[in-house]
C-alpha cells in the first residue's frame, strides 16, 4: 500500500455557497428596472441588504461583489477555490497494456495483458502478430503448407522435421552447422564486431551463447552490462532490468539474424560470481518472463533452459519444469528448446523439450552413441560439446582439428548433428569458445565439406542405413528407392559412396 498526499481543490459546503448566494442579490434584476423593495420581496432578503449591495455594485460594478478584507480567514473572490491537503490510500497494481492482433484468415483476435514495467508493449505486439501469421495457413509456391511468419530473405523459426531433423517453418530444410561462443556478447565491441566478421564468413548456422555472463577460466573480464541495476559491491535490484543490457543482446540476436544464424540461448549456467546463478525463485521467473518476451519474436532464437544444468546447485528439477513452463507460456511462437547437461542426461521424453542438447559422456566415444540416443528418445540428436579444437591444458578442449572432424562424421552417420568448438589460446585469452573474435583451427573447413554433402543428398539429411558393427554408414533414400550413403570405418576415414559404382576419398 502507498499513501500519497495530493493538493486538491476546496470547495465551500452547501449551507455556506447558499448563504454567499442569498446575501448577494442578482444585480440583474435591479438593471430590469425593479425597485429595491421588489428585490427584496423576490429574493426573500431584507430591503437594507438589497440596499447595500446595490449601491456597491452601482460604485465599482461587479468586483464590487467581492468579498470585502476583514479579520480571520482570508476572502476568495467569487469561484475561488481554496486548497487543502488529502491523503489517499490505495493499492498499486501497475499499468497494463493490451496488445491484440487480428488473424484475417480465421476472424479471430489475439490479444493479452502486459505489465507495462516489465515488457515493452510493442515488442509484445510484434510477439502477438508472430503468432497470428504463424496460425494462418498459407500455400508455399510449391504447394507445401507453410507460414507466413517469413520475411524476404529469411524463411521463419526452425521447427523439428521428420522426428529426426529440422526445417524452417516454411518447410526450407535447416542444418545445424553449430558452434560455441558462450560469452560474446559480454565483449567490448571491437571483440564483438569480429565475432560476427568471422561468423559471416564462417558457414555456421547455430551459435550456442549465454544470455548471462560468465566466470570461468580464460574469461575473468568483467562485463561491461550486467541484467540488473547495481554493483558487484552493492548489490543487484532484481525487481527491475537494465535496459541497456537486454537492448544489447537483443541487437546482436538481431544480427546473427541477418547472417542467417540461428542463436541457441542459454538462460542459466553455473559459472557465476555475480550471485547471478542463485537469485531465487521469484528473480528467476522475472528473469524469464523478461527474456523470452524481448527475444521470442525474433525468428532466429532457441531457448537452452541451461548450460549443463547439473551443476546449478541452486535449482532442482521442479525448478527447471516450472522454469520452462513460463519459456511456453511466453513465447507465442514455441521456438525450439532443450537443456544441456554435464553429468547425468535430463529426461529428454518430457514433452517440451524438443531437441536432445548433449555434452560427451566419454573423453573419446560420445558421437558413437547417437543413432542409439535417436532410438531412444525419438528426438533430433545435437551433440553440442564433444570436446573443442585446441591447444588449452584440459582434455576437454585439446583436440586435434582431425579428432574433431572424425567425430562430426561419426554423429552425422549415425542421424545426428555433431557440433564445432574451439579453444585455441592466445597472449589475449581470447578463445573463441568464450569470447569469440577469430577463428584459428583447421575444422571449420572440413565440417563445412561434411555438410555440402549432406545438403546435395536427394533428401538434405543423413539417415541411418543397415551397417557392418564397426562401419556406420547413412545416406538417404530417394523415391525411386535408390540411396545416396556414406560410412566411417575406424582407422580408415571417411567416405562418401553412391549406390552403385562406388568410390572413396579419404
Amino acid at each position: 500500500m502507498i499513501r500519497v498526499s495530493t493538493i486538491k481543490g476546496y470547495r465551500p459546503t452547501a449551507g455556506r455557497r447558499a448563504r454567499q448566494d442569498a446575501a448577494c442579490p442578482d444585480p440583474l434584476l435591479a438593471a430590469r428596472g425593479r425597485s429595491n423593495a421588489r428585490v427584496a420581496r423576490e429574493t426573500g432578503l431584507h430591503l437594507d441588504t438589497v440596499r447595500t449591495w446595490r449601491g456597491r455594485f452601482a460604485g465599482n460594478r461587479l468586483l464590487a461583489l467581492s468579498d470585502r478584507k476583514r479579520s480571520g480567514r482570508p476572502a476568495l473572490a467569487p469561484g475561488q477555490a481554496r486548497a487543502m491537503r488529502v491523503n489517499h490510500t490505495y493499492g498499486r497494481g501497475g499499468a497494463l497494456a493490451y496488445p491484440a492482433a487480428y488473424d484475417v484468415h480465421h476472424a479471430t483476435v489475439f490479444g493479452r495483458c502486459e505489465p507495462t514495467i516489465d515488457i515493452d508493449p510493442f515488442m509484445a505486439l510484434v510477439a502477438l502478430v508472430a503468432q497470428v501469421m504463424s496460425r494462418s495457413p498459407m500455400r508455399t509456391p510449391s504447394g507445401c503448407s507453410g507460414s507466413s511468419t517469413t520475411a524476404p530473405g529469411l524463411h521463419g523459426p526452425v521447427r523439428v522435421a521428420e522426428r529426426h531433423h529440422f526445417a524452417y517453418a516454411d518447410g526450407t530444410r535447416y542444418l545445424p552447422i553449430g558452434t560455441t561462443a558462450y560469452a560474446w556478447t559480454h565483449q567490448a565491441e571491437r571483440l564483438r564486431a569480429a565475432t560476427r566478421r568471422t561468423l559471416a564468413a564462417s558457414g555456421f548456422t547455430k551459435v550456442r551463447m549465454c544470455l548471462l555472463p560468465k566466470a570461468y577460466a580464460y574469461n575473468t573480464d568483467e562485463p561491461e552490462l550486467y541484467p540488473f541495476p547495481g554493483s558487484v559491491a552493492a548489490g543487484w535490484d532484481t525487481t527491475r532490468f537494465d535496459p541497456r543490457f537486454f537492448r544489447r543482446f537483443e541487437e546482436e540476436v538481431r544480427a546473427l539474424r541477418e547472417l542467417g544464424i540461428e542463436a541457441d540461448v542459454i538462460l542459466f549456467h553455473p559459472y557465476d560470481r555475480w550471485g547471478f546463478a542463485q537469485l531465487g525463485r521469484d528473480a528467476d521467473d522475472r528473469l524469464t518472463r523478461y527474456a523470452v518476451r524481448r527475444l521470442s519474436a525474433l525468428s532466429n532464437v532457441w531457448w537452452s533452459m541451461a548450460n549443463e544444468y547439473d551443476l546449478v546447485e541452486a535449482k532442482n528439477e521442479a525448478d527447471w519444469e516450472r522454469l520452462a513452463g513460463i519459456v511456453a507460456e511466453e513465447d507465442p511462437l514455441g521456438h525450439l528448446t532443450s537443456i544441456h547437461n554435464c553429468g547425468p542426461f535430463y529426461d529428454y521424453a518430457k514433452p517440451w523439450i524438443t531437441h536432445c542438447s548433449i555434452q560427451r559422456v566419454d573423453v573419446y566415444r560420445t558421437a558413437e552413441n547417437t543413432d542409439t540416443w535417436r532410438e531412444q528418445w525419438g528426438k533430433p540428436i545435437v551433440i553440442d560439446e564433444c570436446g573443442y579444437e585446441g591447444d588449452i591444458d584440459q582434455g576437454w578442449g585439446n583436440l586435434t582439428g582431425e579428432e574433431l572432424v572424425r567425430r562430426c562424421w561419426e554423429g552425422a552417420v549415425r542421424g545426428g548433428y555433431v557440433q564445432h568448438g574451439e579453444t585455441y589460446l592466445n597472449d589475449a585469452e581470447e578463445l573463441w569458445w568464450s569470447k569469440g573474435g577469430e577463428l584459428a583451427g583447421t575444422s571449420p573447413e572440413h565440417i563445412a565439406f561434411l555438410h555440402r554433402v549432406i545438403r546435395e543428398s536427394p533428401t538434405s539429411v543423413f539417415d541411418p542405413l543397415p551397417s557392418d558393427w564397426d562401419a556406420p554408414a547413412a545416406g538417404s533414400r530417394t523415391r525411386a528407392n535408390s540411396s545416396t550413403s556414406a560410412s566411417t570405418a575406424h582407422g580408415s576415414g571417411t567416405s562418401a559412396c553412391p549406390p552403385t559404382g562406388a568410390t572413396r576419398s579419404t
